[in-house]
């Protein structure tokens, strides 16, 4: 069976408090997630119950695996169903909407769709190098990358960082990248 229906159940009361689809391991992916401190489809509400599952002491929630099924669209119908009957909807569980909010293939509501050639243009120029480089200008001049672009390490922090680094020796290519590198970021300057 390509497509199933799960639920995670509180291991405190056995009770199940969210409903999903999925295949795969999708449905041991939310605590994975939550024990590396990353929501999950935006879902404070499920991230929550799992981190305080997690606080008080257990390492897991248990898993049932509710449906099985080949077609995704029973999946999804199925899903709908089960939220109701466990009545996982927010705020007695973590579901926030009723049913899943992502499709694919046949299902998703773009699929076999012609865009015009206007839209397509647009889709194009939203792609182009022009649009990149636009992006990548705005992140210049942080100090940091990613979730903390824009903040700066603390004292302690960079000190750690220093002593991890003390005692590397480069190679002859990282160190003629990293001189080339240096020669582009200069020639921009000037």
């Amino acid at each position: 069976m390509r497509f199933y229906v799960y639920g995670l159940a509180d291991p405190r009361t056995n009770v199940i408090r969210y409903v999903g689809k999925g295949q795969r391991n999708r449905m041991f992916q939310h605590i994975k997630l939550a024990k590396g401190n990353k929501i999950d489809s935006n879902n404070f509400t499920k991230f929550n119950g799992l981190k305080e599952i997690l606080d008080s002491g257990y390492s897991d929630v248990i898993y049932h695996k509710l449906f099985e099924t080949d077609n995704e669209k029973e999946a999804y119908d199925k899903e709908l169903e089960l939220i109701e009957q466990y009545d996982t909807l927010y705020p007695n569980g973590w579901n926030l909407v009723l049913g899943t909010g992502g499709m694919s293939g046949e299902l998703h509501p773009n699929f076999g769709k012609i865009w015009s050639l206007e839209i397509r243009q647009k889709m194009s120029k939203a792609h182009t190098n022009e649009v990149k480089q636009r992006l990548i200008q705005s992140r210049q001049g942080s100090k940091c990358g990613g979730w903390n672009k824009g903040l700066s390490h603390s004292n302690e922090t960079k000190s750690k960082i220093s002593k991890t680094k003390q005692g590397r020796k480069a190679s002859k290519e990282t160190k003629l990248k990293m001189s080339l590198s240096a020669k582009k970021a200069w020639e921009k300057r000037k």
